[in-house]
């Protein structure tokens, strides 16, 4: 049977967790993406969320929580982030536990720094470096109950510690807050002995209490529950086509993790970011043309030979290697062939971009004069315009071709469509002239 995932970090020491729900998948603290990977990956019954980061990282998405709830996954939440997101959307099915969760879905608590800490890595257990707020309030308010302070005094505490940033609240923090209000020294001593004997921790108790309203729902034999609706956006696919585990993919690898190994940086890094860049482009102007007719033998042919797939064997081992199916395989070759249509489509704006691109990548200078170099050589030739005529042998200029650019496969008019040449003449022209120019004999000097 899949298993549970928890996601968990400083609101329960990992090992009191595992005696409480000893068969489960206990991950660390969630952050945008990692509900929707866990769902794609594990497939679990049921997913808590506990404990999740946030500020310097993407907080988990609720979008991604109502997928699992399509899904049928139950998910429950409590303690920390998993109280903030079951108090948002638990009209939705999220079933949300503990004072936090009740406390939030009710309005008696309304900030997200109620639950807010900073802590240490997983390494050092995620230790706490501060007092969350919900833990200072149920503190004081045992305190009160206890005598030890009177309602003002235990209203003007949490008043004052609310002004506190949260990565400074601390209960030697308040206990300085208490003298500062005019508490005697003798009533601060009492109050601190209190808390050290009785370490209020909300946070933890909430966390107990998910994990054992988990282990009843699996004890009554996991009843499920209808999945709720879901209606996907643009911003879920984006969503989902970046954190999400993408068609075709290897197993066991997340794409978030595969983009940042990329972005940070590989050979050729720029170039496949600039390639991504244009498969999107091209892939939003083909939607604006309306669909471009592909032949996929054609398309699927010359994807084969540009890798050197020919043979059935290599493609099948290439695929493989690629975690492709066929289907998808044809996908990407349908998306060159696009590119080479768009390319066809739009060949006036992709010319007038060359000499630009050329500048950006600093080679505007080295082009220019071997076009410069090309057209004195038919200068002193005296052709002005290159025709097939001009050479012993259009053939060897061909192969030459061939030899310096690749194969042309296939027919040659469509080649020349697809480099982009007005006329069969254009290329011709063109190429007659970069074969003599290739091919000039050395001059002699006196």
């Amino acid at each position: 049977m899949t298993k549970t995932v928890v996601f968990l970090g400083p609101s329960l020491p990992l090992a009191e967790a595992r005696q409480l729900l000893s068969d489960a998948l206990f991950l660390p603290p969630c952050a945008m993406g990692d509900v929707l990977a866990a769902v794609q990956q594990h497939a679990p019954p049921a997913l808590v969320i506990i404990d999740g980061l946030f500020e310097r990282t993407p907080a988990v998405w609720h979008k991604e929580i109502l997928f699992a709830l399509s899904e049928g996954v139950a998910v429950f939440g409590g303690g920390s982030m998993g109280a903030l997101r079951a108090a948002e959307l638990h009209p939705f099915g999220m079933r949300g536990v503990g004072h936090s969760f009740a406390a939030f879905a009710s309005g008696a608590l309304e900030d997200d720094d109620e639950v807010a800490i900073t802590h240490l890595s997983a390494e050092d257990g995620y230790r706490p470096m501060c007092e969350a707020m919900v833990n200072l309030r149920h503190g004081l308010a045992l305190a009160r109950d206890a005598g030890l302070l009177d309602a003002a005094e235990a209203s003007a505490l949490v008043a004052a510690m609310k002004r506190v940033f949260y990565p400074e609240r601390s209960w030697h923090a308040l206990y300085a807050q208490a003298l500062t209000l005019g508490l005697a020294p003798a009533r601060v001593r009492a109050l601190q002995a209190f808390i050290d004997t009785h370490r209020p921790d909300r946070k933890a108790d909430d966390a107990r209490a998910v994990l054992q309203a988990v282990r009843d729902w699996h004890a009554a034999g996991a009843p499920p529950k209808p999945p709720v609706a879901f209606e996907p956006t643009v911003f879920w696919e984006h969503q989902r086509a970046y954190h999400g585990q993408p068609a075709g993919s290897l197993p066991g690898l997340r794409l978030d993790r595969l983009v940042d190994h990329v972005r940070l940086g590989i050979p050729g890094r720029q170039q496949v970011l600039d390639e991504a860049l244009r498969s999107v482009l091209a892939q939003q102007t083909s939607r604006q043309f309306g669909a471009l007719a592909v032949d996929d033998v054609a398309a699927m042919a010359r994807f084969r030979r540009e890798r050197g797939l020919e043979k059935p064997a290599a493609l099948r081992d290439w695929m493989q290697a690629q975690g492709l199916d066929a289907a998808q395989c044809l996908s990407l070759a349908r998306d060159e062939a696009r590119e080479r249509h768009l390319h066809w489509r739009l060949q006036e704006e992709v010319s007038r971009e060359i000499p630009r691109v050329l500048q950006r990548r600093g080679r505007l200078a080295a082009v220019s004069a071997a076009v410069r170099e090309q057209w004195a050589h038919m200068a002193a030739l005296g052709i002005d315009t290159p025709q097939a005529s001009d050479v012993a042998s259009l053939d060897a200029a061909l192969q030459w071709y061939a030899g310096v650019h690749g194969p042309v496969h296939g027919d040659l008019q469509a080649h020349i469509v697809e480099r982009g040449f007005g006329s069969p003449q254009q290329f011709m022209g063109e190429l007659v002239a970069r074969y003599l120019a290739a091919h000039r004999e050395p001059m002699e000097t006196a």
